[in-house]
């Protein structure tokens, strides 16, 4: 499990899971408290959006979600982790967020893309 949650950027579209666009804009680590008590073990970054993997098998996204990339069922930005309820029956062993989409593995070796 990762032991702290940092994140650094010199841009903010919610991805980093920081309100405040002011002190996301610093490039220099971030705390994102937001991700602390989740289990996080896996964490991937996109152009704009972010996932993260807890050890239950759960994800996380954030940021620009202008082409749904991140999985929530719509097109409105997430400045903050919020789990994607579509995976909560399978366990998801695997995420990668990439130029404005998502992929994730679950644990049968199945790729679920929103592409």
């Amino acid at each position: 499990m990762l032991q702290q949650r940092w994140v650094a950027s010199g841009f903010n579209a919610g991805h980093l899971g920081v309100e405040d666009p002011d002190e996301a804009r610093i490039v220099t680590n971030t705390s994102c408290p937001a991700l602390l008590d989740l289990g996080i073990i896996e964490i991937s970054s996109g152009r704009n959006h972010t996932l993260a993997l807890t050890d239950t098998g759960q994800v996380y996204s954030m940021g620009c979600n202008s082409h749904g990339q991140l999985g929530q069922g719509d097109r409105r930005d997430r400045y903050e982790p919020t789990l994607i309820k579509m995976f909560t029956l399978e366990k998801i062993v695997q995420v990668c967020a990439s130029y404005d989409y998502s992929v994730v593995l679950n644990g049968i070796h199945n790729s679920i893309s929103n592409k």
